[in-house]
């Protein structure tokens, strides 16, 4: 999860890219909670402007759902806004297959001092994981849970079938753990 701080600089990163759409993937991925893959294979023909929506047809479980963009998305959306089917993050030399943004992703997190790497402790045990593109899914996850949001509304935004597989994409961090141990012990009047 990143904090405050390493998400403002990851986005600041993003809107500085070589590759002028990486902030609009990476806000539409921390504000939706959508997979890297269903994003990239998202056409305009998906999006509805007038409802702020977009429709994944093909995703991970097989099912179809509808993605909630705020004000923010909506905005960058319109900035590239193309008439057509096309897709919204086509590759340059083969607009009909999505780009391959890893370099300006490495890139991003590089200029926001965020580990693409595993940090290692002396004996090689893991200190930090890196930071992958799917972490912002992960986080998206927490940040709902942190906000108090339910299981199952968090399950259905994010596109997960079973209850399960939501849980292990909440990390909640230690101020929300210290939080739900103090409201128990009050709760038993301790």
């Amino acid at each position: 999860m990143l904090s405050d701080n390493e998400r403002q600089r990851l986005i600041k990163a993003c809107q500085a890219s070589h590759w002028h759409k990486l902030y609009l993937l990476v806000l539409m991925a921390m504000v939706t909670g959508a997979r890297k893959g269903e994003l990239m294979s998202l056409h305009w023909s998906d999006v509805n402007f007038k409802e702020s929506t977009g429709y994944l047809g093909d995703t991970k479980n097989g099912s179809s759902r509808e993605l909630h963009f705020p004000p923010v998305v909506m905005a960058e959306l319109k900035r590239f806004q193309e008439v057509g089917s096309g897709l919204i993050f086509p590759s340059a030399e083969k607009p009909n297959q999505p780009m391959d943004f890893r370099k300006a992703w490495r890139n991003a997190l590089t200029a926001a001092n965020i580990s693409d790497k595993d940090v290692l402790n002396a004996d090689g045990s893991i200190k930090l994981e890196k930071f992958t593109f799917h972490c912002l899914r992960h986080g998206f996850c927490s940040a709902l849970s942190d906000a108090g949001k339910e299981i199952n509304q968090i399950a259905k935004l994010a596109g997960h079938k079973s209850i399960q597989t939501t849980m292990r994409y909440i990390h909640q961090g230690r101020d929300q753990k210290r939080q739900i141990v103090n409201e128990l012990a009050q709760a038993f009047s301790l």
